[in-house]
């Protein structure tokens, strides 16, 4: 029988052993998680990405002109978008202001988060768009009348 410390563990190399088995065993259970979630989070990025796409698309389609399409798009997302990143960032700003232990570690951290959520927003409310409009006006068709001919 192994002999118990004062805490009431087992102690022993073979109660170690034991500890440290199961501590990885819950550390791939918890990576295995973390697989999941970030699968679903490409997943639903990529139909996110889709829909913006096909609306894009079928306002092109109706004969708008490249601008009023990628407007009306980016109008579109600009409130799921803004109130995913509002509620993301407020969750992280007890984090930031922490002041009790373990604050050395945590504000950084919620500082990095809160300006990767308000980059990310900035990019896919204003720059994203912009690039769109850019990229479909580069790939227009030269017509006759735009050429200056001497």
């Amino acid at each position: 029988m192994a002999a118990l410390s004062e805490s009431g563990k087992a102690r022993g190399p073979a109660a170690r052993r034991e500890r440290a088995e199961l501590e990885l065993t819950s550390f791939d259970a918890r990576s295995h998680d973390d697989e999941r979630r970030l699968h679903r989070a490409l997943r639903r990025g990529r139909a996110i990405r889709r829909r913006a796409h096909h609306l894009l698309r079928q306002l092109r389609e109706e004969g708008r002109a490249v601008l009023d399409a990628v407007r009306e798009g980016a109008l579109t997302r600009l409130r799921p978008v803004l109130m995913t990143a509002l509620v993301a960032s407020l969750g992280f700003v007890p984090m930031a202001i922490a002041t009790g232990s373990g604050a050395e570690v945590q504000r950084p951290l919620a500082t990095v988060v809160i300006g990767g959520i308000l980059s990310s927003t900035f990019l896919t409310l204003l720059l994203l768009p912009v690039l769109y409009a850019w990229a479909e006006n580069k790939n227009k068709p030269v017509t006759s009348n735009t050429i200056n001919t001497p």
